[in-house]
């Protein structure tokens, strides 16, 4: 059965890394021609209302990342002596995650506040 799962894997990820170029491609183009549809003050308050996010704010996103990080390893570790064995990495690599977007969710909400006392 791993015989032939193989080489569907293989041929799979050839043809979604084939399809993702075509993709990127062909969205550059249209992305090009939105800009060149766009006035100059559509580009500085964002487009259709979306909120625009600076690159200021990347500190704060990576240091609340990594803060949540560490917040769900020890949460797993305190966890970890009333688990068996088996189902540790589980709790480790959940509570990981759990803490990682807690922490994005903290960073963009700062972001937020900032955004709105800016306008």
């Amino acid at each position: 059965m791993e015989d032939i799962l193989v080489p569907i894997g293989v041929l799979a990820i050839i043809f979604g890394c084939i399809y993702k170029l075509f993709e990127l491609f062909v969205g550059r183009k249209e992305r090009i021609m939105l800009i060149e549809k766009l006035q100059p003050e559509q580009l500085s308050h964002g487009v259709a209302g979306h909120l625009k996010f600076s690159t200021y704010f990347t500190t704060l996103r990576t240091g609340c990342l990594l803060l949540g990080i560490g917040l769900g390893l020890i949460a797993g570790y305190c966890l970890d002596p009333h688990i068996s064995y088996e189902d540790s990495s589980i709790i480790y690599a959940a509570s990981i995650l759990i803490g990682g977007g807690l922490g994005l969710i903290a960073s963009f909400s700062v972001e937020l506040k900032q955004n709105k006392k800016q306008n």
